[in-house]
C-alpha cells in the first residue's frame, strides 16, 4: 500500500513535504486539526510529520505524530460561548 492510497488526503501532503524539505511538516488551513470519532466520542487531533535522519542527514523514515487537542478545542469553544453571552448581556443593558 502506498501513502497516496490511504483514506487521509492530508497525509500524502505531509509525507511529500517532509521528503522534499527534510523538516517537520504540519498541515495548514482546514487540515490543521483532524476530527475523528473514538468509541463514539468526538476527538480532535493535530498531526505532525517528523523526519528521521541518519548521521549523514539523509532521510531514513518519517514519524507521524498525532497530538490530541480535544481539551484545547473544548476550552476555546467554552471561551467563545462566554464571550458571546457577556457581549449579548452588555448589549441588552
Amino acid at each position: 500500500m502506498k501513502i497516496k492510497d490511504l483514506s487521509f488526503p492530508w497525509l500524502a501532503g505531509l509525507w511529500n513535504e517532509v521528503i522534499q524539505s527534510g523538516r517537520i511538516a504540519e498541515p495548514k488551513g482546514t487540515d490543521a486539526i483532524i476530527q475523528h470519532f473514538v468509541r463514539g466520542e468526538e476527538r480532535f487531533f493535530q498531526p505532525k510529520a517528523i523526519p528521521i535522519l541518519d548521521d549523514g542527514k539523509q532521510l531514513t523514515g518519517i514519524i507521524l505524530y498525532m497530538m490530541d487537542v480535544t481539551s484545547r478545542r473544548q476550552q476555546d469553544d467554552l471561551k467563545r460561548g462566554v464571550i458571546s453571552t457577556v457581549s449579548h448581556q452588555l448589549k441588552t443593558l
